[in-house]
């Protein structure tokens, strides 16, 4: 069979064509640092790549989640707690208001205390934080809790005006949580502030008879707020060890994607040096071969 010596510069050219490909391809991937430089490179790893980084988004946003309402939760919770403070304080006054007290200056006295006590109490009802009304449902524009004055700017009661919406937030793929006050609760720290004016009310008619009606209505009061304070307790665990498997799943993705999508750059470097040992030796090989012609081989 005869066979044209042409095909051999063809075969050299392909071989040539090759070699350089593949160090081109190499020292791309140690430029780059990544395995695949087009997705044909290996579609299976490229798809498992897509698949992990567009999870790892989805916990990224999660993370991000978790850190907005946990402010809110924490926000929300300690606002609670020094109500709580305020109503203790108070049911401590209605307690020596039921004592048999005839002093009208300490009547005076009692009454001037709870009076500051129900404006601090409105005062942390309508807080905010970030601009944005904690205590209002999902109407977190106006303060929640109206307030109703007489002409000289006395406090006389307090109507809650926000709404008994909610608006839950995902902090993982299976947990929502509400870092809010819920509308039940924000009616309860209305009731609790009207409680605080009707004990100051008591105290300024100096009737122990009104006092302890004022009194026996503050225990309800009480385990209401308890049970929110808990409740946020909760939620803020809830977000708590949403982010913490946020973290771990992050961690976990970055190996899953490095381990498809990064090169490893000692194995590489040798991929580099035997595809430019190859190549010298195709250029070597292919000059020697080509210094021969016909008339070496007629004698």
């Amino acid at each position: 069979m005869r066979v044209a010596f042409s095909s051999f510069y063809d075969s050299l050219t392909d071989r040539f064509n090759k070699l350089n490909y593949l160090q081109q391809s190499v020292l791309l991937q140690l430029s780059t640092g990544q395995k695949m430089i087009r997705p044909g490179d290996d579609p299976a790893a490229t798809k498992r790549v897509l698949e992990n980084r567009t999870t790892k988004s989805e916990e990224k946003q999660f993370w991000n989640n978790a850190g907005d309402v946990k402010d809110i939760a924490i926000a929300s919770e300690s606002d609670l707690r020094e109500l709580y403070k305020i109503f203790t304080r108070v049911q401590e006054l209605t307690t020596r208001g039921t004592s048999g007290i005839t002093d009208p200056q300490t009547y005076y006295a009692l009454q001037s205390e709870a009076n500051q006590l129900a404006e601090q109490a409105l005062g942390i009802a309508n807080r905010r934080l970030n601009n944005v009304y904690l205590h209002g449902g999902t109407k977190t524009d106006v303060p929640p809790f109206d307030d109703i004055r007489d002409p000289l700017g006395y406090l006389l009661s307090v109507n809650y005006v926000g709404n008994n919406n909610s608006a839950p937030v995902r902090v993982s793929e299976s947990t929502t949580v509400d870092p809010r006050t819920t509308g039940t609760e924000n009616q309860n720290i209305a009731d609790i502030i009207n409680n605080i004016i009707a004990a100051r009310d008591a105290f300024s008619q100096q009737s122990p008879a009104q006092v302890q009606l004022v009194r026996s209505q503050q225990e309800a009061l009480e385990n209401e707020l308890v049970s929110s304070i808990s409740r946020l307790g909760g939620v803020q665990y809830r977000i708590e060890v949403a982010q913490r498997q946020s973290v771990d799943r992050f961690e976990t993705l970055e190996t899953l994607i490095s381990r498809d999508a990064d090169i490893d750059y000692s194995e590489a470097s040798v991929r580099l040096n035997r595809a430019q040992l190859a190549y010298q030796a195709s250029i070597q090989s292919g000059a020697r071969i080509m210094n021969n012609s016909l008339l070496d081989y007629i004698r």
